[in-house]
């Protein structure tokens, strides 16, 4: 699978259990996305517009988040070391 999914609008896409290392989702809309167990080690979430995306699970380390926004997106159990959330936007989690 291409790891460039830059400035794509990406609807209810699984990717779940699947390494992501250093893809590329800057600008990108994700809607309902899965990424459940997925290796997104260094990825890039810069300027993402995210809506009901789930992350449980997954290796977010040393992923970019500046200026992203995830509404209603989880993250339970996620490992985010090194990633710097510092500058998005906004990143609220549902709750189950």
């Amino acid at each position: 699978m291409p790891k460039n999914f830059s400035a794509k609008r990406l609807m209810g896409v699984d990717f779940s259990g699947q390494d992501l290392s250093e893809a590329d989702f800057s600008g990108a809309t994700l809607n309902g996305c899965q990424f459940v167990g997925s290796t997104l080690r260094s990825a890039s979430f810069v300027s993402v517009r995210g809506m009901g995306c789930n992350f449980d699970d997954a290796d977010l380390t040393d992923a970019q988040f500046e200026g992203a926004r995830f509404m209603a997106s989880t993250f339970r159990d996620s490992i985010i070391a090194g990633s710097d959330l510092d500058e998005a936007v906004q990143i609220s989690t549902r709750h189950r």
